[in-house]
Parts: C-alpha cells; sequence; structure tokens
C-alpha cells in the first residue's frame, strides 16, 4: 500500500513539474516564408476560352470549354450510329461507345459459343434433366427475386460447364445450383445466402460440396466469367426501331425477354445458336404477336446484322417452344377442372412472367401455326 502511494506521489511529481517547465520556457519565432510575388489580377474573366472557340457568343464559349473537343467538332456519324442517334442524350447507352461496343460484344459471342451436340457426350443426363434443372431454377430465381442477368449468367455457367465436363444425375442439382450461386455473387448486389441455397436444394448438399463445386466450375471455366447476354442485344435492337406508341416498345421489350427466357429451358431452341441470333428472332417474334406494321423492319437488319431469312428457322424454334407450353399449361388446367391428376408442365418462366410487372408476356403468345410462319 506504502509502495503505491509513493509511485502515485511520484508521478504528480514528474507531471507538475513538466508544466512548469513548458510554462518558463521562451516561445521560439516562427520559421518565415517567403512571401509570393503578387500575381496580376484579371478582371475580366477567370479562365479565357481558347482561340478556336472565340468565333462562338459568350455563353456558347462558357459551354464549349466545359466539354471535350471532339464533341465540339462536327463530324459524320457511322451508319451503325444514325440508328441510335436519338440516345445520344441517355448517359446509359454510351452513344459514343456503341458501335465499339457491338463489335465487341459480336466477337466474344463467337468466342463463347457452346455447340449445339454436346449433350451427346453426357452418358449419365439426357436433355429432359436439363429442362427440369432449368424450370426449378428459374422457379429458385423467382423467389428470391434475382435480375435477368443473374439467370442468363447462370444458364452459361451451367451449359459451358456441361460441355467440358461429363456429371452424375445426382450432381445435376447441385451444378446448377452453384452455377446460379456464382452467377448472383457477380451480378446482383445482395446475392442469396448459401445457407439460403442449401436450404432451397432440401439440404441435399452440404457447405463443403458448395464451396467444393464452385472450385471445380470456376477451373474448368478457366474463371472466364463475362459473356455476351441474348436480352442485351434485344434492348439495342428494340432501340433502333421507331414506335408511334411508348406502349408497344414496353410490350415487345417484356414479350422478347419472356420468349428469351423460355427458350433457355428449352435445347433445342437455345444451345448452339449465337445470343444475337437469338435476341433478333425474339424481337421479330414479339414485333408479329402484337400486329406491328412489319415483323422485320428495315432498321432491324441493319441494326442486327441478319436478315430474316437468315434467323427464319431460329424465329420457328422459339414461337413453337413458348407456345408448346402455354398450351401444356391449357391441358394441365383443364384437367384439373375434370379432376383428371393433371400433367407435369415445367411453366416457371411463364408464371414468372404472367404479372402487370411483365405485361402479362405470356398472353400476348399467339398459337403456333405453320401456316402463319412470315417469310
Amino acid at each position: 500500500m506504502f509502495s503505491s502511494l509513493f509511485l502515485f506521489a511520484l508521478f504528480n511529481f514528474f507531471c507538475c513539474f513538466s508544466f512548469f517547465q513548458f510554462l518558463l520556457t521562451p516561445s521560439k519565432s516562427p520559421i518565415p516564408h517567403p512571401t509570393p510575388s503578387p500575381q496580376p489580377q484579371n478582371t475580366t474573366a477567370q479562365r479565357q476560352p481558347p482561340q478556336q472557340y472565340s468565333q462562338f457568343p459568350q455563353q456558347a464559349r462558357t459551354v464549349l470549354t466545359r466539354t471535350a473537343a471532339r464533341q465540339v467538332q462536327t463530324r459524320r456519324l457511322t451508319p451503325y450510329e444514325t440508328l441510335y442517334q436519338n440516345n445520344q442524350q441517355d448517359p446509359q447507352f454510351v452513344f459514343d461507345e456503341c458501335e465499339s461496343i457491338y463489335l465487341a460484344l459480336l466477337e466474344d459471342e463467337q468466342k463463347y459459343k457452346i455447340q449445339s451436340d454436346y449433350m451427346l457426350s453426357q452418358t449419365k443426363i439426357t436433355i429432359k434433366y436439363r429442362e427440369v434443372l432449368i424450370d426449378w431454377l428459374s422457379s429458385v430465381r423467382g423467389k428470391y427475386q434475382l435480375k435477368i442477368d443473374t439467370f442468363a449468367l447462370c444458364i452459361s455457367i451451367l451449359d459451358r460447364f456441361l460441355e467440358k465436363r461429363e456429371i452424375d444425375k445426382d450432381k445435376l442439382q447441385l451444378v446448377g445450383c452453384t452455377a446460379l450461386w456464382i452467377a448472383s455473387k457477380y451480378e446482383e448486389i445482395y446475392p442469396p445466402d448459401l445457407e439460403d441455397l442449401i436450404a432451397v436444394s432440401d439440404r441435399n448438399f452440404s457447405r463443403d460440396q458448395f464451396i467444393m463445386m464452385e472450385r471445380i466450375i470456376l477451373t474448368i471455366l478457366d474463371f472466364r466469367i463475362t459473356v455476351p447476354y441474348a436480352h442485351h442485344f434485344a434492348e439495342r435492337f428494340i432501340a433502333a426501331i421507331p414506335f408511334a406508341d411508348q406502349n408497344d416498345k414496353v410490350l415487345v421489350t417484356n414479350i422478347s425477354l419472356y420468349i428469351l427466357e423460355s427458350s433457355y429451358q428449352h435445347y433445342n431452341s437455345y444451345v448452339g445458336h449465337l445470343p444475337s441470333q437469338l435476341a433478333a428472332a425474339a424481337v421479330s417474334l414479339s414485333l408479329y404477336f402484337i400486329k406491328h406494321p412489319t415483323h422485320y423492319p428495315e432498321l432491324l437488319i441493319h441494326a442486327a446484322g441478319y436478315r430474316f431469312q437468315d434467323i427464319r428457322s431460329i424465329f420457328c424454334e422459339l414461337w413453337f417452344a413458348v407456345d408448346n407450353v402455354h398450351q401444356l399449361h391449357q391441358q394441365k388446367k383443364i384437367q384439373t377442372q375434370q379432376g383428371i391428376r393433371p400433367i407435369k408442365v415445367f411453366d416457371s418462366v411463364m408464371r414468372l412472367y404472367n404479372c402487370d410487372k411483365w405485361s402479362f408476356a405470356p398472353t400476348l403468345v399467339a398459337k403456333y401455326d405453320e401456316d402463319m410462319i412470315p417469310e
């Protein structure tokens, strides 16, 4: 106890001594800094505009000095840029780079094209297994309200992985769910937690299995995740088409998205086709459904780079795919009303888009008829 009091008194003594020493020490004079020489003030303006802008009025010169020189010099628009000249003021459209972006997307879609016969290398799963899996993934996407980009990337990862790696049927759900997990982390701001995906898969797989499958998928794909999406092409194609009524543009956009997302489930209508081809066919089919004056306008030819004869077979496949689901859904409804055990219909995409947000797109799909296919 006495030692503690002694240490406390010694500490107070040193504190008081330091304080009085600080008060008695004379302050040093500050180091003089060189004073800058006075600059002549410009009373007319803070900043003179460049000489090449002197021919413009004062208000125009003020604006021009804040813009890049390439915006001042008038240049002739390329034929591709002419299609989108009404989108110059849209910053998200990136008008100045729209042509180079489109050319880069065309190059990438060739690089990541999926072979149309890759399922022949799969000895333990069939096309039906893939259809069931994608229908289930679509319902998971709707449950967690994931973006269209997320689902498109998930299907791309799934098909590219199955193209390069043979898989057992008891691991197919794990591959699909892991592909959705990777796509969610890539595209979503708040991706679903891994525990949520484990729960939604009925806890058939553990956390370690998910992490191990993620490593396998990313290794097989060489960590190349970014691919062009068909709906991105569709949005640019629609932007090039003039619409008298903006409601028609919204309808065409929603129907095109519905058609494209429905095609992911159908192997023959999706695998083996380029995203730009699918987009052009989906936009043309949407124009046909809303009874647009022409189902494949001249501007769409210039925007997509395809004639209708080039994508006519894809046009038919997409139409048949969406109509087939619609007919099976009607048959299921009739069987339920009659008390008969209904057939199994993979209509998750149809139920997802059958709401006001998507303009009830499935109800606007016309019945497939070969005699009605335009030339």
